[in-house]
C-alpha cells in the first residue's frame, strides 16, 4: 500500500494531460463514490497510455464519456418528467377546487332562484351547525341518529361475532382463566375494531352521521367489558403478584400513545386546538409521548414545560404570540417569532436569512427560559422529543439526526432545541444547542456540528419514537403547507374516487424519480442540503388530524408571518373544528391502555413495589431486585477502586 501511494502522489505530480484533466472535470461525485477515489481513478487514467495503445486508450474514454453523457441525459429525461407530474398534479388540483367553486354557486343561484330554505343541502346544515359549536359536548349533541347499517361484508360479520364469544369469556369466574383471555384480547386493533374508529371521523367530518351505529354499539360493549375484566383482575386478591405480571405484559403489549405535532412555521399554531381540546375532554393526560418537528417543537415545547392548566390559561389563548401571560414585555422588547417584512428584508439583504440567530433565540429564551428537558420531565412528566438534523454530513455517513429529549439529551436548553429545530435554511442559519449542567449554560457539541429544521431528516419522527417509548398509536396533527394539498381531507372527493387515484398514481411516480435521482446524487439541493427525504417520508397514521386551512397557509404565505390576534382566533378554532371528530375515536385508542396503567399502579402500590411513574419504569418491580443486585455490585467496585488506590499511596509512602 506505502509503495502504491508514493506511485499514485510520483503520477499526480507529473500529470498535465489535458483529456485528464477535462474526464475528471466530468466526473459526477456519486459516480466516484461508488467505485474509486479521485486519486485513485487520476492514476488510472494516467497510467493508462503506458498500458493501452493509443487507440485502446481512446476507445476507453469515448466509452466512459459516453456513459457520462447518458448519465446527464437521463438526469434531463427524469427532471422533466418531474415537472410533467407536478403540473399534473396543480392541473388536479386546480380543477376539483374549480368544480367545487361551481357547484357551491349554482347551488346559492337555485337557492335564489326557487325560494329555497338557506343550506337545504344536508352536508351544508351540518357544516353550518359545526360552525356554532363551542366545545364537544355541542358537537356530540348535534351528531345526526346513525344511519342504517348498510349490508355488511362477510369479515365484519365474522368480527362482531368474535368479539360477542370475546364478552361471554370475559366473564369467567376463574382468574387465571381471565389472565389468559385478557392476555390474548388486550391487543391493539383486535379483530380490526381499531380500523372501524379511525374509519369513522372522516365520514362525521362529511356528514355528522356515524355510517354504522349497531357495530359501534357492539365494538363498545365488548371494549366495556375488556376494561370490566382489567378492573377485577388488578382488585382480585388472588395470585396478586401474577395478575401484576400478567397486566405488565398486556401493557407492553398494547403499547401507549404518542401525539406527532408536524412543521409548519407559524401555520404550527393550528395545534393549539388541538391541545385544547384533548385537555378539556380529559385526555390530555392519556398521552405522555409528544413529539414536535420544526414548528411543531414550538407547541411541544410548550408541553413539556407547562401544565395543563398553564396551557389552558397562557398558552392556548388568542395572545400568545403577541402579549404572553398579558406581561406587557414583548411589544417594548419586540420579542416576537418573526420579524415585521421590512425587517425580513432587511435581514436578507445583510446576512442572507429572514430571521438572524440572535433573534429567534431570544424569542425562545423569552417563552422557555433556561429549562433543560429533564427539568421539564420533573415538571410534566412527558416524554416531549424534538428533531433536529445536523447541517453537514459527518464523516461521510450522510444526514445525521438527532432525537432530543429528556433521555437521550436530558440537559439540553428546550429554547435552543426549538431554535434548532426551527431553522429552516433560507429562513434562519444553522443553530448550536446549548446545555445547562450546574447552572452553567455552555454549547453542546456533537461532532462539531450546527443543527437545522428537523423537517429535512424526519418531520414525524414515528420509528425512533417507537423504539424509545413504546409508542404503537400515533396521533399525527398535520399543518406542514407542503404535505397537506397531497392529504384528502372532508370537502375533497372520497378517497375510492377517480380523482385521488389518479392523484396517488401521478404522487407515486413524483417520489419514485426524486429518489432515483437522489440515489445519484443528482436532485438539486436547497441551501447545499439535501431535500431528497422529505419526498421518502411519512406524514400520516391512523389518527391524522389536518384542519381546514386558509389559502395562505396553504401556499405557504402565512408561515414566515408572526401570528396576530386574529391568526390565532382562527388557528384556535379552526383546531378545535378538526379535532371534534376525533375525540371519541381517540377515546376508545387510549381506554384499556389507560386502564392497564391504572390496574400496574394499584397493585404495585398493595405490593409495596413502588409507583411506575414512567415509560422507563416499565416493569420496574419485576427486575427491581437485579438493579439493586447491580447497583450493589456498582457501590462495591468502587469502594474496591478506592481501597487499591489507598493501598498504593501506602506502599509509596513505605518505600
Amino acid at each position: 500500500m506505502n509503495a502504491l501511494g508514493t506511485l499514485e502522489s510520483l503520477l499526480l505530480a507529473r500529470a498535465s494531460h489535458p483529456i485528464s484533466d477535462f474526464f475528471l472535470s466530468t466526473l459526477p461525485a456519486p459516480l466516484l463514490s461508488h467505485s474509486l477515489t479521485l486519486s485513485h481513478l487520476a492514476l488510472l487514467i494516467i497510467i493508462s497510455p503506458l498500458l493501452l495503445s493509443s487507440s485502446m486508450y481512446l476507445t476507453w474514454l469515448l466509452i466512459s464519456l459516453s456513459f457520462l453523457f447518458l448519465h446527464a441525459i437521463y438526469a434531463v429525461y427524469q427532471m422533466a418528467i418531474i415537472t410533467v407530474d407536478v403540473l399534473l398534479l396543480s392541473l388536479l388540483k386546480t380543477l376539483s377546487t374549480l368544480i367545487r367553486y361551481i357547484v357551491r354557486f349554482f347551488t346559492a343561484a337555485l337557492t335564489i332562484v326557487f325560494h329555497l330554505p338557506k343550506g337545504y343541502n344536508a352536508v351544508q346544515v351540518w357544516r353550518r351547525k359545526l360552525r356554532t359549536c363551542t366545545s364537544y359536548n355541542d358537537y356530540s349533541s348535534m351528531l345526526q341518529s346513525p344511519l342504517p347499517s348498510a349490508p355488511r361484508p362477510a369479515s365484519t360479520e365474522a368480527s362482531l361475532e368474535l368479539l360477542a364469544s370475546h364478552v361471554a369469556a370475559l366473564k369467567t369466574r376463574s382468574i387465571p382463566q381471565l389472565r389468559t383471555n385478557l392476555s390474548s384480547y388486550t391487543k391493539r386493533n383486535h379483530v380490526g375494531i381499531d380500523n372501524f374508529y379511525t374509519d369513522t371521523p372522516p365520514h362525521l367530518e362529511r356528514t355528522g352521521t356515524y355510517p354504522d351505529g349497531d357495530a359501534l354499539y357492539q365494538i363498545d360493549s365488548y371494549q366495556d367489558s375488556l376494561v370490566a375484566g382489567i378492573e377485577r383482575l388488578s382488585k382480585s386478591k388472588s395470585e396478586p403478584r401474577d395478575n401484576l405480571k400478567a397486566l405488565r405484559h398486556m401493557r407492553i403489549n398494547y403499547g401507549t400513545t404518542g401525539l406527532m405535532l408536524s412543521g409548519g412555521g407559524s401555520i404550527t399554531m393550528y395545534h393549539m386546538g388541538l391541545i385544547r381540546v384533548l385537555i378539556a375532554e380529559n385526555e390530555y393526560d392519556n398521552v405522555e409521548v409528544i413529539s414536535g418537528t420544526s414548528g411543531g417543537s414550538i407547541m411541544a415545547a410548550f408541553c413539556a414545560t407547562c401544565t395543563p392548566e398553564e396551557l389552558l390559561r397562557d398558552v392556548c389563548v388568542e395572545n400568545v404570540s403577541t402579549d404572553y401571560k398579558h406581561s406587557g414585555e414583548m411589544a417594548p422588547n419586540d420579542i416576537r417569532w418573526f420579524p415585521t417584512m421590512s425587517n425580513m428584508a432587511r435581514n436578507w439583504l445583510r446576512h442572507g436569512v429572514l430571521v438572524p440567530n440572535e433573534s429567534f433565540m431570544s424569542c425562545t429564551e423569552f417563552y422557555f427560559g433556561d429549562m433543560t428537558f429533564a427539568e421539564a420531565y420533573a415538571k410534566t412528566n412527558k416524554h416531549v422529543c424534538m428533531t433536529v438534523t445536523a447541517s453537514r454530513a459527518v464523516n461521510g455517513s450522510g444526514t445525521q439526526r438527532l432525537l432530543l429529549n429528556h433521555i437521550s439529551t436530558p440537559h439540553v436548553t428546550v429554547a435552543s432545541a426549538v431554535a434548532a429545530s426551527c431553522a429552516l435554511p433560507g429562513i434562519m442559519p444553522p443553530c448550536k444547542l446549548t446545555q445547562k449542567i450546574d447552572g452553567k449554560v455552555s454549547f453542546f457539541e456533537v461532532d462539531g456540528v450546527e443543527w437545522i429544521d428537523g423537517s429535512f431528516s424526519a418531520d414525524v419522527p414515528f420509528k425512533r419514537i417507537s423504539q424509545l417509548f413504546n409508542v404503537t398509536n400515533f396521533i399525527v396533527s398535520q399543518v406542514n403547507f407542503h404535505v397537506v394539498p397531497f392529504l384528502n381531507k372532508a370537502h375533497h372527493p372520497l378517497s375510492d374516487s377517480m380523482y385521488w387515484k389518479a392523484w396517488e398514481i401521478i404522487g407515486m411516480d413524483l417520489r419514485s424519480r426524486v429518489l432515483s435521482l437522489s440515489k445519484l446524487g443528482l436532485f438539486p439541493k436547497l441551501f447545499g442540503n439535501d431535500v431528497s427525504k422529505v419526498f421518502k417520508q411519512s406524514y400520516t397514521s391512523q389518527v391524522t388530524i389536518i384542519p381546514k386551512m386558509r389559502l395562505s397557509d396553504v401556499l405557504g404565505f402565512q408561515a414566515f408571518l408572526n401570528p396576530t390576534v386574529g391568526d390565532m382566533r382562527h388557528y384556535l378554532r379552526s383546531g378545535e373544528e378538526a379535532t371534534y371528530p376525533y375525540v371519541r375515536c381517540i377515546q376508545h385508542l387510549t381506554r384499556v391502555e389507560r386502564c392497564v396503567k391504572d390496574g400496574i399502579e394499584s397493585l404495585e402500590r398493595e405490593l409495596g413495589e413502588g409507583d411506575v411513574g414512567g415509560l422507563e419504569d416499565e416493569g420496574k418491580g419485576e427486575r427491581g431486585e437485579v438493579e439493586k443486585l447491580k447497583e450493589r455490585l456498582r457501590d462495591v467496585e468502587a469502594e474496591n477502586k478506592e481501597l487499591k488506590a489507598q493501598l498504593r499511596k501506602e506502599r509509596v509512602r513505605n518505600k
